[in-house]
């Protein structure tokens, strides 16, 4: 999922944006959320902490009404979340120098008063989802696990969850029609993995990509394959974000 951050301190404004992006979430299938909708710099910064988010789309108005402008925002986000997508939204065209003395590497410009917000939105949008898809199928990259009587080498996708059993030193990792085991620590295979899988209990990690269903009768998820894995109490509704 790609968080989606907007930033402008005048109503009229942000809230063009945030209808212009809800209406490309919904025209794409690419997976889209805002999490944020900022009216100043300092809460945008304070939310984007707190989330953690690394590769966001962040749209920023240039010109606001403190101490602090878009670009000095930018230039925060970017130490924040070094692989940003930084989209400026302004009248103040005269500034959009600044972003390249500082080197911001800005995907997108978009001028509020051209008359149409939400074409440029989506062509913005458009052009980096093309990119992103393109970068995506590129590269691809693959683990190497040690079955002890041979490697496999897999992509994250290929692994429906990953289970550690207690006073056993070894994993299952569940694919789609096959089990096996590896002497791999959780820890280690999880940072392999990226942080793309969610831990749903004490030494589990699931992959969301395959979960169809998850009933809350029994705090169990389904996976496309017709496997079950429960979650701990703590973690359920934690999970349940993670898979919206």
């Amino acid at each position: 999922m790609t968080e989606i951050y907007l930033c402008d301190d005048e109503p009229v404004w942000i809230t063009q944006m945030e209808q212009a992006v809800s209406d490309f979430i919904i025209s794409c299938d690419w997976k889209l959320s805002i999490v944020c909708r900022a009216s100043s710099p300092q809460s945008l910064l304070e939310q984007l902490v707190r989330n953690e988010t690394r590769g966001g789309i962040y749209f920023l108005d240039i010109g606001f009404k403190s101490d602090s402008n878009g670009i000095e925002l930018g230039a925060q986000i970017r130490k924040l979340d070094p692989d940003a997508t930084l989209v400026f939204v302004t009248v103040h065209e005269e500034m959009v120098m600044d972003t390249f003395r500082l080197k911001l590497q800005a995907t997108d410009y978009i001028l509020k008063d051209s008359g149409n917000i939400r074409s440029q939105i989506f062509d913005t949008l458009s052009a980096v989802e093309s990119r992103h898809s393109a970068s995506a199928k590129a590269f691809i990259p693959r683990i190497r696990i040690n079955t002890g009587s041979s490697y496999h080498f897999l992509t994250g996708d290929d692994i429906y969850f990953i289970e550690s059993q207690k006073n056993q030193h070894k994993l299952f990792i569940h694919m789609k029609s096959e089990i096996f085991t590896a002497s791999v620590p959780l820890k280690e295979m999880e940072r392999q993995l990226g942080g793309n899988f969610i831990l749903c209990k004490r030494g589990c990690l699931v992959n969301p990509l395959h979960v169809i269903e998850a009933d809350p009768s029994t705090r169990e998820l389904i996976f496309d394959n017709k496997e079950r894995c429960s979650c701990s109490f703590r973690t359920w509704h934690l999970v349940l974000e993670r898979l919206t």
